[in-house]
C-alpha cells in the first residue's frame, strides 16, 4: 500500500454510541494497519486491491472482521479463499465490509433495518449492534468516518460456497508417441496365409494433468 493515506481529514468526531467506543484522529485505512487485532483484514483489502478503491475525497463506514473472526475461515475447507485465483471473489467480500458516509448503527436500526456497501450489496442491521448477522465489538469514531469491530465476516452461504473447491486448471504434459505395426495379407492368396508386407502407424498424443491453480499460484 503506498505510504500516502486514501481517506483525508478525519479527525475526532465526539459521538457516543451504545457499545465501546474509542475516539481517533486517523484515517480508516491507517486505523486499521494500526490494529493487530484487524491485521488479516488490512491485509486482505491490499491483497485485493479494495483498499486502492476508496476515494480520499470520500468518507466511509467500515466494519472490520478480527484476525479470530477470519481464523474461522481455515484453508482446509475453504482452499480458494487463499488463492491468488480466486482474488475477484474475495475483493467481492472484502467491499461487504465497506460502506459509504459515515453510517450509526442504532441509526440504522431505527431508521430502515439494513445498508448498502460500495458494491450495492444490501447488509442487513439489527438491534442492538448486528451488522450482517456479525456482532459489533468495539467503534472508533473518525469525522467522517467510523471503524467497527466485527466478530465475523459479512458474507452469505452462496459466497462462502465459491471457496470452498479449489479453482483448477490442465497442465500440458509430455508427448506421448504410439506406434503399431500390422501385417498385411495378399487377398487374392487362396491358400493358407499370405502376408504381403506391414503397415505402421504413428499416433501422437500429449498428455495433461489437472491441478488446483493455488498450487501454481502461491495465495496472497
Amino acid at each position: 500500500m503506498k505510504k500516502r493515506t486514501m481517506i483525508a481529514g478525519l479527525l475526532i468526531n465526539a459521538c457516543i454510541l451504545p457499545f465501546p467506543a474509542m475516539a481517533d484522529n486517523a484515517t480508516i485505512e491507517d486505523a486499521i494497519k494500526r490494529r493487530p487485532d484487524l491485521s488479516s483484514f488490512y491485509q486482505a483489502l491490499v491483497n485485493t486491491g479494495v483498499n486502492r478503491e476508496l476515494r480520499a475525497d470520500a468518507t466511509y463506514t467500515v466494519f472490520a472482521p478480527t484476525n479470530e473472526a477470519f481464523a474461522k475461515l481455515t484453508a482446509e475447507k475453504y482452499p480458494c479463499f487463499y488463492a491468488a485465483s480466486c482474488r475477484s471473489e474475495i475483493a467481492d467480500v472484502m467491499r461487504n465490509h465497506i460502506v459509504p458516509g459515515e453510517v450509526h448503527v442504532t441509526d440504522v436500526v431505527r431508521q430502515r433495518g439494513g445498508l448498502y456497501s460500495i458494491d450495492k450489496r444490501f447488509i442487513a442491521v439489527a438491534a442492538p449492534a448486528v451488522v450482517g448477522g456479525r456482532n459489533v465489538t468495539s467503534t472508533n469514531l473518525l469525522a467522517g468516518g467510523i471503524l467497527y469491530k466485527i466478530d465475523g465476516l459479512i458474507a452469505n452461504e452462496r459466497e462462502l460456497a465459491a471457496f470452498q473447491y479449489p479453482q483448477y486448471t490442465y497442465l500440458p504434459g509430455e508427448q506421448v508417441t504410439t506406434t503399431t505395426r500390422r501385417t498385411i495379407y495378399d487377398p487374392a492368396c487362396r491358400v493358407g496365409h499370405c502376408p504381403a508386407g506391414m503397415q505402421e502407424t504413428t499416433t501422437v498424443n500429449k498428455t495433461t494433468t489437472m491441478v488446483p491453480v493455488a498450487v501454481l499460484e502461491p495465495a496472497r
